[in-house]
């Protein structure tokens, strides 16, 4: 689910989530506030907010309905880390967790391989790194989310 698709295609995806059994939903800040979605287990974010009050928003989906037990994961690079701090100062509770790069670079080359040999792909995982860089250098918080800082080779490979 994001902005940039029609509101009855965002309308039909999303009860169609809420009515599965199970599932996933990607979505981007279009659904950080405003749908009630029951039932949350997990939100993984894999970009910081722009505003700590969106972390805010983005998590509380984890804390909707009378048995609410959700989880939420940040996924920052290293160069983020000081937005933990930012976080904390705001009394937001935070648990740090420190993933092996083993486990992760496992699929890393089998995934190369697949976007290399297919032309598709291959443009759309150059445009979406485009995006992404673009996005990124938009941040608000230039201390912490500074484009120029990130090792933008090691970004383009992980």
């Amino acid at each position: 689910v994001h902005g940039k698709q029609k509101q009855s295609k965002r309308t039909s995806t999303f009860i169609q989530f809420t009515t599965a059994k199970s599932g996933v939903l990607l979505c981007t800040d279009v659904a950080a506030r405003g749908l009630d979605i029951p039932a949350v287990d997990w939100i993984v974010q894999y970009d910081p907010p722009n505003d700590p009050k969106e972390y805010i928003h983005r998590v509380g989906r984890t804390a909707r309905g009378s048995n609410a037990k959700g989880q939420a994961i940040l996924i920052l690079l290293q160069e983020e880390l000081a937005f933990i701090d930012y976080l904390r100062t705001l009394n937001i509770p935070i648990t740090e967790f420190d993933f092996k790069k083993a486990k992760a670079c496992d699929i890393r080359d089998d995934l190369f391989k697949l976007i290399e040999k297919n032309y598709l792909l291959n443009t759309l995982a150059k445009l979406a790194f485009k995006s992404y860089l673009q996005a990124y250098s938009s941040h608000a918080n230039k201390d912490i989310f500074d484009v120029n800082k990130l090792d933008i080779g090691k970004l383009c490979n992980s």
